[in-house]
């Protein structure tokens, strides 16, 4: 750390935040305009250096997040089967009163290999049919 008297205050060139706080080595001082531009800068250049590195270790997760989710979507009821339609991974229709869940792209109709039953079709109830 470098000071210099002047006959207002102490200007200082500090190394280090603590400085700001008014405390160095354990004595206080006072921090003239200069001093107070030198801290600015150096806490900026502290500040964006913590926060570069911080974004950088954001960024990497994200990616690895990115590589572990692959082509993943979420799932999406498409109502009741239409022949013909173009059907992906997480897409789910209804056909023959069962709810299928589509495991590959597929224009081909439940079932088959393309599909797997999610829940199957339950009886009629009393009455049921009526």
């Amino acid at each position: 750390m470098e000071s210099r008297s002047t006959a207002e205050n102490k200007i200082i060139k500090v190394g280090s935040l603590a400085a700001l706080r008014g405390l160095v080595d354990g004595q206080e001082y006072t921090v003239g305009p200069v001093g107070a531009l030198a801290i600015a800068r150096e806490m900026d250049d502290e500040i964006f250096s913590t926060l570069a590195d911080e974004i950088q270790k954001l960024r990497a997760e994200i990616a690895a997040l990115k590589d572990q989710a692959g082509n993943l979507r979420g799932f999406e009821y498409r109502g009741v089967y239409a022949p013909g339609g173009k059907y992906g991974p997480g897409d789910f229709v209804t056909f023959d009163g069962g709810l299928w869940a589509c495991r590959k792209a597929t224009s081909a109709s439940p079932p088959g290999p393309d599909w797997q039953l999610a829940v199957k079709k339950g009886r009629d109830g009393r009455g049921g049919g009526r």
